[in-house]
C-alpha cells in the first residue's frame, strides 16, 4: 500500500454544474402542441442569472405535458426555465422562474420575454474532497519538460496514487501542506503486482 510509504494527500475533483435539465413528455393532460422542443435551466445566485448552459431537448405529441428535473447548484435562491423550439433561445423564451425546488411540470409551453444570457450563464466548476494514500517521487526541474501523448507541460514534482484513484487533469492535490494542480497523468507504473498513476503537478500560486 502507498500509505505506508509516505503521507495521505487530499485530492479535490473539478466537478462541474451546467443545469442540463432532464426533459420527460408525460403525455396528455397538457396543451403544448407537438414538436421538438429545446430546454435549458440557468441558477439565480445572490439575485442574478449565474450559472448554467447546458440544454437538452424533447420531442413532445399534441395536447402534451412535459416534467423538468435538474440538480440543485449549491448557493442558488431559484432558477429561470427556458424553452424553445430554437437551441439559442431567442426571447421570449423564459418559461418559468421557480424557487429552490430541481422538478418543474409544465402543461402549456407558454413562454414570456426573456433569454439566457450566455456570457454570463457559463457552467459552474467546483471541487469535492477526498483522501488518497499518496507519494512524492519525483522532483521535477525547471528547466525540465515532460513529453506525453503529443502534450508539453511543466511540472515541479510527480505524486503517485493508487491506479484505481479516479483523477483527470486539472484536479488539484494538497501534499505536505502544499496546494498542486494536476497538468499530467503519466502512464501506470507497476510495482510488485500494484498499479499506480504518476501525477505530474504543477504547485499554485493561490488557493482556490
Amino acid at each position: 500500500m502507498l500509505a505506508r510509504h509516505g503521507p495521505s494527500a487530499t485530492l479535490y475533483t473539478r466537478t462541474v454544474w451546467t443545469g442540463t435539465p432532464t426533459l420527460v413528455a408525460a403525455g396528455s393532460g397538457g396543451t403544448i402542441s407537438a414538436g421538438t422542443y429545446w430546454g435549458t435551466v440557468v441558477a439565480i445566485v445572490d439575485g442574478a442569472d449565474k450559472y448554467g448552459g447546458g440544454k437538452a431537448s424533447v420531442t413532445c405529441v399534441d395536447n402534451d405535458k412535459v416534467v423538468w428535473t435538474w440538480t440543485k447548484h449549491t448557493g442558488a435562491t431559484g432558477y429561470k426555465l427556458y424553452w424553445k423550439t430554437d437551441p439559442t433561445f431567442p426571447t421570449p423564451a423564459l418559461l418559468a422562474t421557480v424557487g429552490d425546488v430541481a422538478t418543474y411540470t409544465d402543461t402549456t409551453g407558454t413562454v414570456t420575454a426573456g433569454s439566457p444570457d450566455m456570457k454570463v450563464t457559463l457552467p459552474y466548476y467546483y471541487f469535492v474532497s477526498s483522501t488518497v494514500s499518496a507519494k512524492q517521487v519525483a522532483t521535477v526541474r525547471q528547466d525540465q519538460q515532460v513529453h506525453s501523448g503529443g502534450k508539453i507541460v511543466q511540472a515541479d514534482i510527480v505524486i503517485r496514487v493508487p491506479y484505481d484513484t479516479t483523477v483527470s487533469e486539472l484536479d488539484e492535490i494538497t501534499y505536505q501542506s502544499i496546494r498542486y494542480q494536476i497538468v499530467l497523468i503519466g502512464q501506470p507504473t507497476y510495482r510488485t503486482a500494484v498499479t499506480y498513476k504518476n501525477l505530474h503537478c504543477k504547485r499554485m500560486t493561490e488557493w482556490r
